[in-house]
């Protein structure tokens, strides 16, 4: 009766109240292509410039691989070949640098002046 006053069906209430969080939806996620890949003829050469000069910038890659392929590419795909040399960076580009933040902050361990003070002339 209280699912008909939420405004859903018997089984949906059933669900939710199964769940261990009721606010999260399950979602069973997908590995399978929804369409054909438009950079599938054109990401063995991309690949293998990146990994010769993983320098090279997306769009600029993008743009010479337009010129020399303009039957298989298109202006649309530049976002979809950007995402996807970050994922190849992210996987297989260089190292970045690691380094760690010194924060120094004044006076916590210790603050020692070594003026010397004679010379000045100063009393108190």
């Amino acid at each position: 009766m209280s699912a008909q006053k939420a405004g859903m069906s018997r089984q949906t209430a059933r669900k939710y109240l199964n769940q261990d969080d009721p606010l999260r939806q399950e979602k069973t996620p997908h590995i399978w292509r929804t369409r054909h890949d438009p950079l599938e003829a054109i990401w063995p050469e991309a690949l293998q410039m990146l990994r010769e000069a993983p320098e090279l910038e997306a769009k600029a890659l993008f743009q010479f691989l337009l010129e020399k392929h303009p039957t298989r590419l298109e202006e649309g795909m530049l976002r979809t070949f950007q995402r996807r040399v970050r994922a190849w960076r992210l996987e297989e580009g260089p190292q970045k640098e690691v380094f760690f933040t010194q924060n120094q902050i004044p006076g916590k361990t210790l603050a020692i002046d070594w003026t010397e003070m004679s010379q000045l002339a100063i009393t108190i």
